[in-house]
C-alpha cells in the first residue's frame, strides 16, 4: 500500500497555507518575502540517524517561497536543522531552547520555528521565529487535514486507495 503521508499531501497542505503566507507577506506582517518550509519523513524513527544523515534523507518535502538564488542566508539549512532538533526530541525547537536547554548538543541550532503536531514535524525559516512557527503550524495542520481526506478514499475491504 502506498503511504497516505506523501509529497502530494505535502504539496496540497503547503498550497492551502501559501494563500495566508503570501497575504501576510504582502501586508508586511512578515519581515521578508522569502521562506523555506521542510516536512520531515514520518517513516524515519526519531533519533535513529545522525544529523548529517537526517539532512540527506530525513526531509520528505521542501518548499521555497521567493528566489533562493538571491538569498543572503541559506534558509533551507536553518529549516532542516530546526526540523532535526524537533524530530530528535519530539517537541518544538523553541520549547527545547527555552525549557529544556540541557537537551541541546554541540551543533544544534539555536533558533525556533519548528513544531510537532500529531507526530507531523514541520520547520520554516526566513521569518521571525514566531512567524516561522506559525507557518509550520499552518502546514502541519494542512497535512493532517489532507491525510484525513486521503484516508477516506481507502477501500475498507482492501485498504487500497480507491481510484
Amino acid at each position: 500500500m502506498a503511504s497516505i503521508f506523501d509529497n502530494v499531501v505535502c504539496n496540497e497542505a503547503i498550497e492551502m497555507a501559501k494563500t495566508g503566507i503570501v497575504a501576510q507577506m504582502e501586508k508586511g506582517k512578515f519581515k521578508r518575502k522569502d521562506l523555506c518550509i521542510v516536512v520531515v519523513n514520518p517513516s524515519i524513527v526519531p533519533g535513529s540517524i545522525s544529523r548529517t544523515e537526517f539532512v540527506r534523507r530525513g526531509i520528505l518535502h521542501e518548499h521555497v517561497i521567493g528566489d533562493k538564488d538571491k538569498w543572503k542566508t541559506d534558509y533551507s539549512w536553518f529549516a532542516k536543522y530546526k526540523a532535526y532538533l524537533t524530530w530528535r526530541h519530539r517537541m518544538s525547537s523553541r520549547m527545547i531552547q527555552t525549557c529544556f536547554p540541557h537537551l541541546l548538543e554541540d551543533g544544534d541550532i539555536l533558533y525556533g520555528g519548528s513544531i510537532i503536531f500529531n507526530e507531523i514535524v514541520v520547520a520554516a525559516s526566513a521569518l521571525d521565529e514566531h512567524d516561522d512557527e506559525l507557518v509550520s503550524l499552518w502546514v502541519a495542520g494542512g497535512i493532517y487535514r489532507e491525510c484525513i481526506a486521503k484516508r477516506r478514499t481507502l477501500d475498507p475491504n482492501t485498504n487500497a486507495f480507491l481510484a
